[in-house]
């Protein structure tokens, strides 16, 4: 859903009050399509903005909403007529969870994701946007010092649309995953793990 193996560039105001933590953001690229370098591919921006509280000690629940342009302009000779890439948006929603109470952490975010796609139409010739939701859950459970166990569960649900055929089928394979694991801070900067997973489609 989100390519996070880079930032993205652009300007970000952040902040907090007493339990509340805020930040707004614009950016050049878009979740799946960061800028990195300058270089746009796109004259569109994308705006950001999450809130988080903290409601009791150890607790913490965030809010996230991002929407920009990422298609990038060397597809505009095959859109449709009049339309540009800035036409056509990704729009995210998520929701996260975090929580610690002694050796116990327990982790959860939930993410629904859309993109507007040139020439997909429902039976009515209205656009038709490709939507996934993913989310995910973790605890992790620290049994002595620099050794712990942690299971996590995760799914990615791809939404329906129509075929040529009138047929209602998601838009790629829902994806289940069940991973467990313990793991062992040998050092600074060295972890060990060993790690089980289960993934089914």
């Amino acid at each position: 859903i989100i390519y996070d193996v880079c930032w993205d560039t652009g300007i970000r105001a952040f902040g907090s009050l007493w339990r509340l933590e805020y930040s707004l953001a614009l950016t050049q690229g878009a979740l799946s399509d960061p800028v990195i370098n300058g270089n746009d591919t796109n004259s569109g921006k994308q705006i950001v903005s999450r809130i988080g509280l903290i409601p009791a000690t150890g607790l913490f629940i965030g809010s996230s909403y991002a929407r920009g342009a990422y298609l990038n302009r060397i597809v505009a000779t095959a859109l449709p007529v009049g339309q540009t890439p800035e036409d056509y948006v990704q729009e995210v929603i998520g929701f996260d969870l975090n929580y610690e109470v002694r050796h116990l952490k327990l982790v959860a975010e939930v993410l629904f994701n859309t993109w507007e796609i040139p020439n997909i139409v429902d039976n009515q010739n209205n656009p038709k946007s490709l939507a996934v939701l993913g989310w995910y859950a973790e605890a992790r459970y620290a049994f002595l010092p620099g050794f712990y166990g942690a299971v996590r569960v995760d799914q990615l649900k791809f939404e329906k649309i129509e075929n040529s055929a009138g047929q209602s089928l998601t838009w790629d394979d829902d994806i289940w995953r069940l991973e467990g694991g313990i793991g062992y801070q040998f050092w600074e900067g060295v972890l060990g793990k060993l790690i089980v997973q289960d993934v089914n489609k």
